[in-house]
């Protein structure tokens, strides 16, 4: 199985959520979803 190595901070904006471990950095810089 690959590993994801894109966006991570993309993903979180996607779903809405603050995903611990996945990303330092929080969706509060950018609250609306990406696109």
């Amino acid at each position: 199985m690959s590993r994801y190595t894109g966006s991570r901070v993309k993903k979180m904006r996607a779903l809405g959520l603050d995903l611990p471990g996945l990303s330092g950095k929080t969706i509060s810089r950018r609250p609306h979803p990406p696109g």
